[in-house]
């Protein structure tokens, strides 16, 4: 027997974490893989023992807190563990792992956020009005003909007065902050757009609130005029206005959008005074703009080393994406850093070992920066799916170097950087990037580096903001592939097919196209012979301009989905081999595989874990284009599907606090984490969107057995149950988005919240439980809401739900929902809908997955398959006769091309057709009770568990079926054949027969 296999918060040997009690997990190892654990002991030590257990009598080998003295900031700990089985037989000590402390407080950072001050937005200048002297408490802005228009992604331009500010001054003194506010009219979005942000004091728009707009036009001249009133709140002598403009976007030659041209100024001193006009504008010119450097900040410092290195940390983070170099080299392999987070609360470091990259003499470290998501300038006549910014572009660096005698060099961002301007000369989150490489600075991050000409960076002080270590595994390059086949589409344009959809960088590597500019457009699908963004928002966009006749390039601040790319600009197209994708993802490692005896079944597999792989960057997102948004139902709904692709144990940590960070102070939990935009209605407020704070870490805990997250979000789970115990009436919700995605509309609503209501009710007392907090409330909300559910919703006489749609019955089927005396009738009416439909499923990704649980609890494989496989819309097979190679947004194929809401299908497959399933949480009890379909001759999967390999296969005999299973060590698993007495078994490899 052998331990091996040590995890640190479910890592490798972590660098840089700042959990100061994090869980250590181990696997017991053996020939037979039989053994079970009965007890063990840990050693940690930091050159001296700091934490040795003893003989601790448990089975627990996953999840076991460090309960040693608190960790200091850079502390690095050695660790090791020894086992004893059921015979009481000691194991080896296993070999040491390791983990390293980063930087626990603010006061550990040295370092001063920095940035280019060429590149440093500054408050946008107002229209400043004077006019004569008066007494007034009412001011009205009357505008009777708009400024320039934007896009809004409209067919035609759109026209709308749109303000950041108006403040009324008299005699210097400001009279209306935070004075009321009335218009003729308002769009109006909570948080981010409303009348009421017109005096709120903030002069831009930039990030949320943004100000007041009113309603759409088509035309800048208005037949009736749109007007906002001040009410200063008493009379006062006032003799200035000043307008701030819209800052946040811009029309497409970079001037200010939606400013007033014409207008008048009127006051009056009570509300049944007639107006008196003060002012009078026409073709009123808008401020001129602030307008940035042609080109994205480089920051750099030399440094000398003068004595031998021991080791080196470099403590780092640049928003909004930033790359880190150091003598002439990227540090690292991971890209588009930093992690979401709401980054005026929240920021994402890094630790780097780079030891072996720091050298004695001369050195440079170095930052590449860029917008990201933090900064989504518009204006730009390139896609973004919004606008608005959390910040400007800044990096914070902290170089500590250890040398033989103990002593330590320390290189901080300050004063001391400097700036420039660099060759990526535009990057949008949304819309593409542009580089020229004649604009670089050959050396300029090599040793000994001069920067004698470069700007002083401006210092912005010490950081405010909570620094979070990162701790899940960073996005990386995963795989590069050159391009399928390559056609000329037109003259000059050239178009390149990668084979399959994808979630990354194009690159290009050009030959003998010295100063020409190569402009690449991606895309997902093509219409009439050539890529198109229709779908998803256009246009987007890359362009290069190499400095030399052979230099290869790709986008470092932003990433793109697509299968084709157009290339053109150039006298001769590239070859195949030199027009390739880099595909990125959050580096989860994979851990399933299945494989059945249907090829299209096994495709569709495929073609969900590429949509899932697209879409797992630094958050879930719902699309790696158009959106680019941590949609969080996925997050739940589809945990299953995620996990048994990926081992996202470290990973969902991180989301589950992502989402404590973006609630409300109200409870509400928006449908998107972190929150970078504001939208309306239910897509904003959805309990099966706003849901993943209760269900992300219950699915977590139920797979991982990570207690963590259950303690460490319980509070915020218990506000938004009060929450939506506010929303409720009787017990029972009904406001959200419904079914999404559903091809039958007919679901109400209500069902299908409310149903969703009852599960977190649920998943709150076995939470309660788990947490040794009181369970009882949460047992009696679930329990009225069943009966308010039934009493609302049933319809005993017809044996159904709601409107008897699919959704309808399966949603409380699967919710226990239904009274046990009425199940059947109820199962029995969903197959004949299913059947009536002809073996077509019609519900959206929130009824997909009761839908096929349903069935799988009633033993019914076979209309799963018979709905997936159906060879015509909506079906899975139906997806991939349509040439797909990821899975499309909406079941007619509609939409993104690369969405995985609906692929409730995979996890469904390892946990049915496979029949792998927990009992307890972590998999420390499960069982493997497979179906077996007619339309099936054989299922194989394989998962990597919290304790070691499952592995259920199983195929058709002349007499039976045959299955064979794997059972990690220190588990024991309930084996289920049909025709069988259940068989519990211990670890090891075991083969069993059934039959007919």
């Amino acid at each position: 027997m052998m331990v091996d296999r040590l995890r640190v918060n479910h890592l490798v040997d972590p660098v840089g974490i700042d959990d100061p009690t994090p869980v250590l997990s181990w696997r017991l190892g053996a020939p037979d893989g039989g053994h079970r654990q009965t007890a063990y002991q840990l050693r940690v030590d930091t050159g001296t023992v700091v934490w040795y257990t003893g003989k601790v009598v448990s089975g627990q080998s996953v999840n076991v807190p460090y309960d040693g003295p608190a960790p200091t900031s850079r502390q690095r700990f050695s660790w090791r563990v020894q086992v004893w089985d059921e015979q009481d037989v000691v194991s080896e000590w296993s070999k040491d792992a390791v983990w390293e402390m980063g930087l626990l407080a603010h006061a550990d950072w040295h370092a001063h956020w920095i940035a280019d001050p060429a590149a440093v937005p500054r408050i946008q200048d107002p229209l400043v009005i004077r006019f004569t002297a008066r007494q007034t408490r009412f001011l009205r802005l009357d505008v009777t003909r708009l400024g320039r228009p934007l896009q809004e992604g409209w067919p035609d331009p759109v026209s709308r007065l749109q303000l950041a500010e108006l403040q009324v001054f008299g005699g210097g003194t400001l009279l209306s902050q935070r004075k009321r506010v009335t218009a003729s009219e308002a769009y109006t979005a909570s948080g981010v757009w409303g009348p009421e942000f017109l005096t709120d004091g903030t002069l831009h728009s930039n990030a949320d609130p943004r100000g007041y707009t009113s309603l759409e036009r088509h035309q800048q001249d208005l037949d009736s005029s749109i007007w906002v009133e001040v009410d200063l709140g008493g009379s006062a002598v006032a003799d200035e206005v000043r307008l701030y403009p819209r800052t946040d976007t811009h029309t497409p030659d970079g001037g200010v959008a939606n400013f007033p041209e014409s207008f008048t100024l009127q006051t009056r001193n009570a509300a049944s005074d007639p107006w008196t006009v003060a002012f009078r504008g026409t073709g009123q010119a808008a401020p001129e703009p602030w307008r940035p450097p042609p080109g994205l900040p480089l920051l750099a410092r030399t440094f000398t080393v003068d004595k031998p290195v021991t080791s080196a940390r470099l403590y780092a983070v640049g928003l909004g994406v930033c790359e880190l170099r150091l003598n002439g080299a990227k540090v690292g392999d991971a890209v588009l850093e930093p992690a979401y987070t709401d980054y005026r609360k929240r920021v994402v470091y890094s630790t780097y070992d780079v030891t072996s990259a720091v050298r004695t003499g001369d050195n440079t470290i170095g930052v590449m920066l860029g917008h990201g998501i933090q900064d989504v300038q518009g204006g730009t006549g390139r896609y973004t799916k919004f606008t608005g910014s959390l910040g400007f572009m800044k990096a914070l660096v902290q170089l500590e170097v250890t040398h033989p005698d103990g002593t330590r060099t320390e290189v901080v961002s300050d004063g001391q950087w400097r700036a420039e301007t660099g060759p990526t000369t535009f990057t949008n989150w949304f819309g593409g990037e542009d580089y020229d490489a004649r604009r670089e600075f050959p050396g300029w991050d090599g040793p000994g580096a001069n920067h004698q000409t470069w700007r002083v960076a401006q210092d912005l002080g010490t950081p405010t903001e909570v620094l979070s270590a990162q701790e899940p595994p960073p996005v990386r390059v995963k795989e590069t592939i050159s391009a399928a086949t390559g056609t000329e589409v037109a003259p000059g344009v050239w178009l390149y097919d990668m084979g399959r959809n994808l979630a990354g960088w194009p690159e290009v590597t050009l030959r003998g196209a010295a100063g020409r500019t190569a402009w690449l457009t991606p895309g997902e699908k093509l219409a009439n012979g050539r890529v198109t963004q229709s779908e998803v928002g256009e246009p987007v966009y890359f362009r290069f301009t190499p400095a030399t006749d052979e230099a290869t390039w790709h986008p470092r601040f932003m990433y793109y989905g697509f299968r084709y790319l157009e290339i053109s600009g150039l006298a001769a197209a590239p070859a195949p081999q030199d027009v390739r994708a880099h595909v990125l993802r959050a580096d989860n490692v994979a851990v399933g595989t299945i494989s059945t005896s249907n090829s299209t079944l096994n495709s569709v597999y495929t073609l969900v874990e590429r949509a899932v792989a697209s879409n797992m960057f630094s958050v879930l997102t719902d699309c790696p284009h158009r959106e680019k948004l941590g949609w969080l139902e996925e997050t739940h709904l589809l945990y299953d599907t995620v996990a048994a692709s990926f081992d996202v144990a470290s990973y969902y940590r991180a989301i589950a606090r992502d989402i404590r960070d973006a609630q409300l102070d109200n409870g509400m939990v928006p449908d998107i984490a972190p929150e970078y935009t504001v939208f309306d209605g239910g897509f904003r407020d959805d309990p099966n969107w706003g849901g993943a704070m209760v269900m992300v870490p219950y699915k977590h805990y139920r797979t991982y057995g990570d207690v963590g997250p259950l303690r460490d979000g319980y509070q915020a789970m218990v506000r938004y149950m009060n929450y939506l115990a506010s929303r409720a009436d009787g017990h029972l919700l009904d406001y959200g988005l419904g079914d999404w995605g559903a091809a039958d509309e007919s679901t109400p609503v209500g069902l299908v919240v409310s149903s969703a209501y009852h599960r977190f009710a649920t998943a709150m007392a076995e939470i309660s439980d788990a947490v040794g907090e009181d369970a009882t409330r949460y047992r009696t909300l679930a329990a009225d809401i069943r009966v308010a559910f039934n009493a609302a919703y049933f319809d005993k006489a017809a044996g159904r739900y709601g409107s008897g749609s699919q959704s309808s019955n399966a949603l409380p089927l699967a919710a226990g929902l239904v009274p046990d005396e009425h199940r059947a009738t109820v199962l029995a009416a969903l197959k004949a809908d299913i059947a009536n439909r002809g073996g077509h499923l019609s519900t959206g990704e929130v009824g997909l997955r009761a839908l096929f649980d349903v069935l799988g609890e009633a033993g019914d494989a076979d209309t799963v398959l018979t709905m997936a496989l159906n060879a015509t819309a909506p079906s899975y097979a139906a997806m991939l006769a349509s040439g797909a190679t990821t899975l499309p947004e909406f079941w007619d194929g509609r939409g993104s091309q690369n969405h995985f809401m609906m692929g409730a299908i995979n996890d469904w497959s390892y946990r049915y057709l496979a029949g792998i399933r927990p009992v307890e949480p972590g998999y420390r009890r499960f069982v493997i009770a497979p179906l077996i379909p007619t339309s099936l001759d054989q299922v194989s999967a394989s998962w990597e568990g919290p304790y070691g390999p499952i592995h259920s296969a199983w195929r058709k005999t002349a007499t039976g079926v045959r299955l064979s299973v794997v059972v990690p060590a220190n588990t024991e698993a309930e084996v289920r054949l049909p025709n069988e007495n259940p068989l519990v078994l211990p670890g090891g490899t075991h083969e069993l027969t059934s039959a007919d």
